[in-house]
């Protein structure tokens, strides 16, 4: 059997996202850190802490990106005149392929980053659609193929291998507020697993009237109950 490298290991180690499409709209949740891979084996990635989950007001558009800083600049490009809402798939796969063109000029030879898992999530909320929509956008390795999907019930990225995807299995349609429990649960969860590369937390709601991040005391609130039900499971399962 061949062996893993480290690189290999280190690069499927990453931050989290997680969308959920409830009854009454869309769930965006996330961590807090974006990562500046190393260049080597021999160096140590550098974490920064973000607001992950980003809000475009005016063209009604959320997102939140995982790997480096090229899903941002995915996402950035979202609010740009021309994208296509009567094609928003097509739109999502040349936006993605266009800027990790774009990127990849700014690099000598050879030198760009290519090993990096990168992907997004995004909801759109206008009138230029006819309900809420949640969309995945993996941003694959070379010759960087683009899988661009509709979500219509849970998607993680990020994070791979990470435990805390587990309770994704508790996901069924219901009311956005009934689901943002478990949303918050499962990236607060996925930094017990792995501190080293996600931490804190950020979380929105998105339907027909708008987007709405939660604010600290909401997250606080949201971390207080998930501590709750992770004493509650060990309760259950050992008697106490």
């Amino acid at each position: 059997m061949q062996a893993t490298s480290y690189g290999t290991r280190r690069r499927n180690r990453m931050t989290i996202l997680v969308g959920m499409v409830g009854l009454d709209g869309i769930i965006l949740a996330a961590d807090q850190k974006l990562v500046d891979p190393a260049e080597d084996d021999k160096d140590l990635d550098d974490c920064s802490d973000i607001l992950k989950i980003r809000h475009l007001g005016r063209q009604k558009i959320v997102y939140a990106g995982a790997g480096d800083y090229i899903p941002w600049q995915v996402g950035r490009h979202l609010g740009d005149p021309g994208f296509d809402f009567g094609a928003v798939s097509d739109s999502l796969q040349t936006l993605a392929e266009q800027t990790i063109t774009a990127e990849k000029r700014k690099y000598t030879p050879n030198n760009f980053p290519e090993g990096i898992r990168r992907s997004l999530l995004v909801a759109f909320y206008g009138d230029q659609l006819p309900e809420p929509q949640l969309w995945s956008v993996k941003i694959l390795a070379p010759p960087f193929d683009c899988v661009v999907d509709r979500i219509r019930g849970i998607a993680f990225e990020g994070a791979l291998g990470n435990r805390a995807r587990f309770f994704g299995h508790y996901f069924k349609p219901a009311p956005i507020s009934k689901l943002k429990l478990l949303a918050a649960h499962i990236v607060l969860t996925a930094a017990q697993f792995d501190s080293g590369m996600i931490g804190g937390l950020d979380l929105a709601t998105i339907d027909g009237a708008g987007c709405r991040l939660a604010d600290e005391i909401e997250k606080q609130s949201l971390r207080e109950k998930s501590e709750k039900l992770d004493r509650s499971i060990r309760d259950h399962l050992f008697g106490e």
